[in-house]
């Protein structure tokens, strides 16, 4: 189908749907998932290359996490840091337990009910921080709750994968790569400190200081991309680096200037996420 038809069509059916979710006070995420199931191969066929979008929502997701984390501030992260460790440790522990025995009570091997339990015990950050952020709840006590056990989540990862090998049949973990994991997390989470505390507020002010909102805008995105990249190559997510990347430039005096330049271009990008998703 031509491309232009394809995205009147979706801009069509975008109008429409949220227009009732207004109405009826239906997250937009809702409507987006529904559009994309739409519009995608499985239903009225607008867009079928799903995979060039989803690289594009990619980058929604990241650019919603980084706004979140500009603010956020390490100040109010390392004051809920029993909510990030008991918070994340209860839930995940009681949700893998709890789809580990109905899943081995329905029939399924104890060893796949496990890793099921890995699976499901798992939230999507990007559809939990999206709702919350529609609702202005990012900032209230459940807000700060429930980002803290996201963030637990995604450290959890790291160990799931090392301990999932066991339970498939497929050899003990490798256990001689978990030094080298725990230091790659170790030195990124070192280098975020010191990029937070001593470069990246230096780096603004100069840029500032040239006037340029171009300069300025790439960059904001330059830092996100960067500290996204290091926090993937120890392991973890994308989305937790750009949130990361975010609690940086939130520290310096330059995070209100860095938010109107990213906003208009986070609500495009993470409604493609969730279109390529309901797709």
């Amino acid at each position: 189908m031509d491309f232009m038809l394809a995205l009147a069509g979706i801009l069509l059916l975008a109008i429409l749907f949220l227009f009732i979710s207004q109405v009826f006070k239906i997250p937009s995420i809702v409507s987006f998932l529904v559009i994309g199931m739409l519009a995608g191969p499985y239903g009225l066929g607008l867009i079928t290359d799903e995979s060039s979008i989803e690289t594009v929502g990619e980058i929604g997701i990241m650019l919603l996490l980084f706004t979140i984390g500009l603010e956020f501030s390490f100040d109010k992260l390392l004051k809920s840091w029993r909510t990030v460790i008991i918070g994340g440790l209860v839930q995940l522990c009681t949700t893998i337990v709890a789809i580990t025995v109905a899943a081995y009570v329905l029939g399924v091997p104890f060893s796949a009910a496990v890793v099921f339990g890995f699976i499901i015990s798992l939230s999507s950050t990007a559809i939990v921080m999206k709702i919350l952020q529609e609702r202005r709840e990012v900032d209230t006590l459940q807000g700060r709750t429930l980002f803290g056990i996201l963030i637990f989540q995604d450290l959890a990862i790291i160990p799931m994968i090392l301990i999932t090998p066991v339970f498939m049949g497929s050899g003990g973990p490798d256990l001689n790569a978990l030094p080298l994991g725990v230091g790659k997390v170790a030195g990124i989470l070192l280098v975020v400190v010191v990029l937070a505390r001593w470069v990246i507020p230096g780096l603004l002010y100069h840029v500032a200081r040239q006037k340029s909102r171009e300069l300025f805008f790439i960059t904001i995105a330059g830092i996100c991309i960067l500290v996204a990249w290091l926090t993937n190559q120890a392991g973890l997510s994308f989305t937790l680096g750009a949130f990361l990347a975010g609690l940086i430039i939130g520290e310096s005096d330059y995070n209100i200037d860095a938010l109107s330049h990213i906003i208009p271009f986070r609500d495009v990008f993470a409604a493609v996420f969730f279109l390529s998703i309901g797709m």
